[in-house]
């Protein structure tokens, strides 16, 4: 028996490093029937062993590589809908509690290759052996995967239905890696949602258990997720503090990946502050450590911000240099979401600059290509900034035309963030046309929302905007409590980003 399994550890180095060599292989039967042990059926557990551990070794990186050897262990027709054979499985329980592992390992490779409807069929068949065999590992993990399927979809509601199914599931065997997996991806869809406080509960709660294993990467990460949520609320010393603390894990476990994604966004929080400094400072060491791993789209998004820095800074041509120099790497990789965000942020630049003809032109491509992708969250932002640019030219139709389509598309992906932001320029249309009442009506509701968020830049900002029609139709008191709050705010903003 021990030569036997000496020879099966012999054979398998040999096979990985031929796999390695020839990615794909007709066929593998020729070779594992020489090994000893082997009978030669499809249906044998060692030659099921065997396939996964190759297939998992190219999971990362060569997710069709991985699928030629997962797809090789069992009949397709056990994918085919219709009644599971439970009696065959009950019989064999340790063949497919292989199987219903190698199954969800496939779904998780063609999630990866983005052929998603294929995924969800691997996902469902081993789900349903899974239960039958009452592995509730299997179970949790699949749930978890098929939220992170709806998620990409924009199906939140979804997402976070399949990933409380999953946490439940894990909970009951406290199994703790899928427990915080599945509480991670809820902080991320909660977030998506807008709802900050459900999204902070999870992050913490995943917190703990990262915190107890010292599972620096995971708490690194947590706390990078926490200090954008803080961030997105305004309440900067938050997000700084949590950015600091998943820098400083992130350099604990030598993740240079999240030690660039980390400095990055510490970046953004510095701009918020307006120490653009400091801000130049995080992203071009973001910048250089993207690159000593090899991270060209990360490079990509650092140049991206580097041109918004300089565009803050009045800097155009800088802006646009760095702005170019990523739309570059963007074309070479072929990202086209990031592309239409650069034509964007290239629209923009032209527009600060007052060049009208180049700004539209960018802007309009941003559009052209989003529409194609079916992106509506790049797809709204156009719309916004080309109804920015209209009102710029007093052409009220067109960029009120913008503005309720960028809303729209927002409405479909529950973007209220950004819903808010064309609410305020609509109302700014009717406030610039005299329509006082419609502008008052519009007003309200963003700030509203604002309210509720406790989104502290957007109200100093929207405060004033609504005192100016409170002080045109006469209402003085309004006017003066407004400009007051506002006030208020803009000296809270000050003492917590720059004095502290």
């Amino acid at each position: 028996m021990k030569q036997i399994l000496l020879l099966l550890l012999v054979s398998l180095t040999s096979l990985i490093a031929y796999a390695q060599e020839f990615h794909k292989i007709d066929s593998l039967k020729q070779i594992l029937n020489s090994l000893p042990g082997f009978d030669g059926s499809e249906a044998d557990t060692n030659r099921i062993i065997i396939f996964m551990k190759i297939g998992d070794m190219f999971q990362g990186k060569e997710p069709d590589s991985a699928l030629f050897y997962y797809e090789n262990t069992f009949d397709q027709a056990m994918l085919k809908d219709g009644e599971i054979d439970t009696s065959s499985i009950l019989s064999n329980k340790r063949k497919y509690a292989y199987l219903i592992n190698i199954m969800r390992a496939a779904g998780v490779a063609y999630y990866r290759k983005s052929e998603d409807q294929k995924a969800l069929k691997y996902y469902n068949r081993s789900l349903a052996i899974g239960k039958i065999l009452d592995n509730k590992k299997c179970v949790s993990g699949c749930y978890i995967n098929m939220g992170l399927l709806f998620n990409r979809a924009e199906e939140f509601q979804s997402a976070v239905e399949y990933y409380l199914k999953g946490l439940e599931v894990a909970r009951q065997i406290n199994y703790t890696p899928w427990i915080s997996n599945a509480l991670n991806n809820l902080g991320n869809t909660y977030s998506a949602l807008n709802e900050y406080p459900k999204a902070i509960a999870c992050f913490e709660s995943c917190l703990e258990i990262l915190l107890k294993k010292n599972d620096a990467r995971g708490i690194s990460n947590s706390f990078r997720s926490l200090g954008d949520i803080y961030a997105t609320q305004g309440n900067l010393e938050k997000a700084l503090i949590n950015l600091k603390l998943s820098l400083q894990y992130a350099e604990e476990s030598n993740n240079k990946e999240a030690i660039s994604r980390s400095l990055n966004d510490l970046g953004l929080v510095q701009v918020a502050r307006g120490n653009f400094p400091e801000a130049i400072k995080c992203y071009e060491n973001s910048m250089k450590v993207a690159d000593e791993y090899g991270d060209n789209i990360q490079v990509s998004y650092c140049l991206n911000n580097l041109g918004l820095v300089y565009r803050n800074q009045g800097d155009y041509f800088k802006s646009i240099e760095c702005t170019n120099k990523s739309l570059k790497i963007k074309q070479e990789i072929g990202d086209s979401a990031a592309i239409a965000s650069g034509y964007n942020n290239m629209g923009i630049a032209y527009s600060a600059m007052g060049k009208e003809s180049e700004a539209r032109l960018y802007l309009e491509k941003a559009l052209v290509l989003a529409e194609k992708f079916n992106d509506r969250s790049t797809q709204s932002y156009s719309y916004n900034n080309l109804g920015l640019l209209y009102l710029e030219k007093r052409d009220f139709d067109s960029a009120r035309f913008c503005f309720e389509k960028s809303i729209q598309l927002k409405k479909e992906t529950n973007d209220k963030t950004s819903i808010a932001t064309s609410l305020v320029n609509i109302g700014s249309i009717y406030l610039m046309t005299g329509n006082l009442d419609k502008a008052e009506e519009i007003l309200l509701e963003p700030i509203k929302m604002a309210e509720k968020n406790n989104a502290v830049n957007e109200l100093s900002e929207w405060y004033p905007l609504l005192a100016k029609v409170y002080l045109r139709q006469g209402k003085v008191k309004e006017a003066s409590t407004l400009f007051a709050r506002s006030g208020t705010l803009s000296i809270r903003l000050i003492r917590e980003n720059y004095v502290s």
